[in-house]
């Protein structure tokens, strides 16, 4: 079966293939190709409890979205001025619900990235959101490391959009969002929305990219409890207009390092919801997104630390011996931490964002990464080994233009479309 890479951002510049979404583990997930038997693809009933702990992955509870906001129109104005309700009557058997007469499913209506792009624009073209409230659009990935070196400027690297095209077309990259508790088309106060990534029950994604395709999810999407592990709170439709804020994702990008997984904090979202055809907010329904718009920021000590990670599996690279199964990842690996303005406090550099956020430095130790250049080195290898790349990375590492959670951090400005999609079950494989 076809391999698809776990783990966007800086992490898909440095690849340059980023991709948005949802992995959720060092592990790979393979797509099924429909040849598993039934006792292979195991079910997980899907409860809405998306449970947030202090590292930041978000938490959910979709028992909690029966009410709206109230209205600020007086209760004496006139009937046909008030503006629409969120508390409209609700789809027939929308997901999920009780009641026996409807049809039960393990997941609600879920959605397909089809189209996924990163705005490299700035200024009155700028993409997508002020993260940091200083009335700016905060898109540092885009608008300054991809248009600068994303488009073909470093040997071996092309462009990066046409990449993430590339990847999701080829079936390499699956993204999928699932609602819970959204129970009208065009309003709703307080839903969940889940990302996850997926693998095609079919061989071709032709009927994926039409709309008319169908996934399963890997089991890493979810916690010890069954729970799903990354989405988004605050989600709510206005007049056929979704918005969330408060996501969290892990990301991957095809190509580069299969192994790391990157977290993308802070994300917010605005897109249109198609109405024709209307969605289907049953239980195995489907709904689709257009003019999307996402964004968040990269966690950039998480990024460098798992570079770190997977470079001690790279003989290749020639570092210095260290005990693999304990490491110290802020010194050992490709990269040894310059601290900044950091202070340890025996766990984590703890920071001062008046301060100078540190550097992550190059560690070329005896001769470097020349000899991953052989083609028969693991390809998250020779990526490692590019010293150009290396370089480049460490010169942009204090570059930083937000914080995330007291880190600093990437910002980043992606567009986006959705086409729908079914999930089908939970695959171990």
């Amino acid at each position: 079966m076809k391999r698809l890479t776990p783990g966007l951002a800086l992490a898909i510049v440095a690849s340059f293939a980023l991709t948005l979404g949802a992995a959720c583990s060092d592990d790979d997930v393979e797509e099924n190709d429909n040849q598993e038997s039934e006792e292979d693809v195991m079910i997980i009933e899907d409860t809405g409890d998306l449970d947030a702990d202090d590292d930041g992955e978000v938490d959910v509870e979709g028992d909690d979205a029966d009410t709206g906001p109230e209205s600020d129109v007086e209760d004496d104005a006139d009937a046909d001025e008030l503006p629409p309700e969120f508390d409209v009557d609700p789809v027939e058997c929308s997901y999920p619900i009780t009641d026996p007469e409807c049809e039960a499913a393990p997941f609600g209506p879920a959605s397909f990235f089809k189209d996924f792009h990163i705005e490299t624009q700035g200024e009155e073209d700028a993409c997508c959101f002020d993260i940091n409230g200083d009335q700016f659009i905060d898109n540092y990935i885009g608008e300054d490391l991809v248009a600068a070196v994303g488009q073909g400027n470093i040997p071996g690297f092309d462009d990066v959009n046409q990449n993430i095209l590339a990847s999701i077309q080829s079936g390499e990259l699956t993204y999928l969002m699932e609602s819970y508790d959204w129970r009208h088309p065009e309003w709703e106060a307080n839903m969940d929305m889940r990302v996850y990534l997926g693998g095609s029950t079919q061989d071709s994604m032709d009927d994926n990219l039409a709309g008319e395709g169908s996934f399963n999810l890997s089991p890493d999407n979810f916690d010890e409890f069954g729970e799903p592990k990354f989405g988004f709170e605050n989600v709510e439709v206005r007049d056929g207009q979704m918005s969330a804020e408060d996501g969290f994702i892990e990301v991957q990008f095809p190509g580069l390092v299969e192994a790391i997984a990157i977290q993308l904090g802070g994300v917010q979202m605005t897109a249109d919801v198609v109405q024709d055809p209307e969605p289907d907010l049953t239980g195995g329904g489907d709904f689709s997104l257009v003019n999307g718009k996402l964004g968040g920021a990269i966690l950039r000590d998480k990024f460098f630390r798992s570079m770190n990670e997977e470079s001690l599996n790279c003989d290749c690279l020639e570092l210095d011996d260290v005990d693999t199964t304990q490491p110290n990842l802020w010194e050992d690996g490709l990269y040894t931490y310059d601290e900044g303005s950091g202070e340890w406090d025996g766990d984590e550099f703890v920071y001062d964002e008046d301060g100078s956020p540190g550097q992550w430095v190059c560690d070329w130790k005896a001769g470097g990464g020349d000899a991953c250049e052989d083609p028969s080195e693991p390809v998250e290898c020779q990526t490692l080994g590019n010293q150009t790349l290396c370089s480049l990375l460490s010169g942009l590492s204090d570059q930083t233009d937000v914080w995330i959670d007291g880190e600093p951090s990437f910002s980043i400005g992606v567009h986006f479309e959705t086409v729908p999609t079914d999930i089908i079950a939970v695959d171990p494989d």
